[in-house]
């Protein structure tokens, strides 16, 4: 049995069959699954602040548990786009939470994070479960909470990593243009991507929204100000860009529910604006 399954004819075989079908997943153990992954991906963290000079092995867990989890969330070859989607959404958080943890250096905030990343993967995994089954009955495939809550925190940890690359490192311009701004720019589209707005049939969407992103971005970084600070106002003109496109691309204007969900964007960013430590 052994010698047939590592037979150089069948070994290929066997591991393009294993990518292939995805693993039984029954409702208990695929929440049992979701609770797992959620806790180990805490892991690499607690690695990188037990000892900062293991950052390869770190690096290495993370990327297989990325691996692992996209797989085992397979749903078909007709749904590949909202999968490559909801996977590239996953990983750009985990991602640059990563990056993010290497500059935090307060023991508080360090243990806040991992609290907010458990919870966030776990709400969003849970989410995209369900989204995996509901293909099959032809419901709207996700909800934009999950998403555009992951989305938020992957530009916030985003623009937080790259004004301190600038500041410790001093990075080049075009060398965090490559390096962050992309990244933000690869989540709107899978976020839209995720939410039913075709990026391929409304690209002057995602094309404005980058050329505003790209604007914002390269004016934030120069701001003297809090790293956090401006990673929030990056975090924010995000979210404002896409609810100004969602309002847009849903065919009609719900003037009061946008002049609320505005309303609290502006009031939250005056605050955060009115009580940041300028130099």
């Amino acid at each position: 049995m052994f010698r047939a399954l590592f037979n150089r004819k069948n070994i290929w075989r066997n591991i393009y069959l294993l990518l292939k079908h995805a693993p039984r997943r029954g409702e208990w153990f695929s929440n049992f699954f979701m609770r797992v992954v959620s806790v180990a991906v805490l892991l690499p963290f607690i690695i990188m602040w037990w000892q900062p000079f293991v950052l390869p092995f770190a690096v290495a867990i993370l990327v297989l548990l990325m691996g692992v989890t996209i797989w085992w969330q397979w749903s078909g070859r007709e749904y590949f786009f909202s999968w490559l989607s909801a996977g590239t959404t996953l990983i750009l958080y985990w991602g640059s939470s990563f990056l993010f943890w290497i500059f935090l250096e307060s023991t508080l905030y360090r243990l806040l994070w991992l609290v907010i990343l458990s919870l966030f993967s776990w709400w969003y995994l849970s989410e995209w479960h369900r989204m995996r089954q509901k293909f099959f009955v032809g419901e709207q495939p996700m909800v934009i909470g999950p998403t555009l809550s992951l989305s938020f925190l992957t530009v916030f940890c985003l623009g937080v990593s790259a004004e301190s690359l600038l500041v410790f490192l001093d990075y080049p311009l075009w060398v965090l243009l490559m390096a962050f701004y992309l990244p933000i720019v690869i989540s709107f589209i899978t976020l839209a991507q995720i939410n039913g707005w075709s990026p391929l049939v409304r690209w002057r969407y995602w094309l404005t929204a980058a050329i505003l992103l790209g604007q914002i971005f390269i004016l934030l970084v120069w701001w003297p100000t809090s790293f956090y600070v401006i990673g929030f106002v990056l975090a924010v003109s995000y979210l404002a860009i896409v609810l100004v496109l969602r309002q847009e691309s849903q065919g009609f204007f719900n003037i009061r529910s946008f002049g609320r969900e505005l309303a609290i964007i502006v009031l939250t960013l005056i605050l955060i604006l009115v009580f940041a430590r300028w130099i």
